[in-house]
């Protein structure tokens, strides 16, 4: 991320589009191994998605402040990140458990990677069907994740 966020301050657009499309793919990769080997730990759980909502977050404020990305959104995508980092330490303290990204959650957090990117890259045809499906999908992401957060704090709470 800080070899990103260099190339970004020198405005080498190139370098900014490879190195965000080989952490894109390591990062998708790296979740389908672990889950292919069994490797997912409780540490994992919590860092993999933490690092992708703070990512997502500082490339956010960047586009707001150089690329002309809607505050509005950013606002929303920023937000619903952090009421899901909060729900995620209710349940563990209420419930014990480490809830774990979603299918919604994951698509999400790719379309709105991809979107930003569009963004610094200045690929403006991309730039207006990215930012609706990511909202679109920021909404259901959103609802499946207080779904399933209130599914197991009831569940909890019958134990």
């Amino acid at each position: 991320m800080p070899l990103i966020y260099y190339f970004l301050v020198k405005e080498n657009l190139w370098a900014v589009g490879l190195l965000s499309l080989f952490g894109i793919s390591t990062d998708l990769l790296d979740g389908i191994i672990a889950r292919n080997l069994n490797q997912i730990s409780n540490l994992g759980k919590i860092l993999d998605p933490l690092v992708d909502k703070i990512a997502i977050a500082i490339f956010a404020i960047y586009v707001v402040l150089y690329k002309e990305f809607p505050l509005g959104v950013a606002l929303i995508v920023v937000l619903k990140d952090l009421a899901i980092i909060m729900g995620g330490l209710l349940m563990l303290k209420k419930a014990q458990l480490i809830p774990t990204s979603d299918l919604w959650g994951k698509i999400t957090a790719l379309t709105w990677a991809f979107c930003i990117l569009t963004y610094i890259l200045n690929l403006n045809l991309f730039k207006p069907v990215l930012l609706a499906a990511g909202l679109i999908l920021t909404l259901f992401s959103a609802i499946s994740y207080l779904k399933k957060f209130l599914r197991q704090l009831k569940m909890s709470k019958s134990r």
